[in-house]
């Protein structure tokens, strides 16, 4: 019993990963079409899935550094700074190499630098806002309606986050300078 058990485990590991992946993929090709709606280009080839995997292999990269980040110098004072190097310098190169990575190189890195600090940007005002609106509120729903309140406010976040990528890119076109 102990063993059907164990391979169950791993059959859902298994599963569970599959369901990232396809997912994630998802969520990449959605951002894809997206930026490209943004730059005003036409749609990539069906191919470009490699694009959007390797898209989300960088971005899971990039949570787990964030994470990280954290972690050494815990408890000095250059930990703080640690944290915010890495996650500030981190989001700018992720952002900056992922609007290029899924807009196939077809916009120049110059002009794409501006999306990636204002996304970065917006994403830090995300964070302030979770931290001083939606955590009250996610202990205030979970106690007055239980489960559906806590799933409630995180999709909120999850649709914060949303907003934050596609009007970080917004912006950044807008701001982007002229055509070489």
């Amino acid at each position: 019993e102990d063993r059907q058990r164990g391979q169950g485990h791993a059959g859902g590991g298994a599963e569970r990963l599959a369901a990232l992946a396809v997912f994630g993929i998802s969520l990449m090709a959605s951002v894809q079409a997206a930026y490209e709606r943004i730059w005003h280009l036409p749609r990539g080839p069906w191919h470009t899935t490699w694009r959007q995997t390797v898209g989300l292999a960088g971005l899971i990269g990039y949570i787990l550094l964030a994470a990280w980040a954290g972690t050494p110098g815990q408890h000095t004072p250059a930990q703080p700074a640690l944290r915010i190097a890495a996650t500030v310098l981190g989001g700018v190169a992720l952002f900056w190499w992922l609007q290029w990575l899924l807009l196939g190189s077809r916009i120049p890195w110059s002009r794409l630098l501006p999306g990636a600090i204002a996304t970065v940007v917006a994403l830090a005002g995300l964070r302030l806002f979770s931290r001083f609106v939606l955590a009250p509120l996610l202990v205030m729903n979970a106690v007055s309606y239980g489960t559906v309140g806590t799933v409630l406010i995180v999709q909120s976040f999850l649709i914060g986050v949303g907003y934050t990528l596609y009007a970080g890119c917004l912006a950044g076109q807008a701001l982007a300078p002229p055509k070489e």
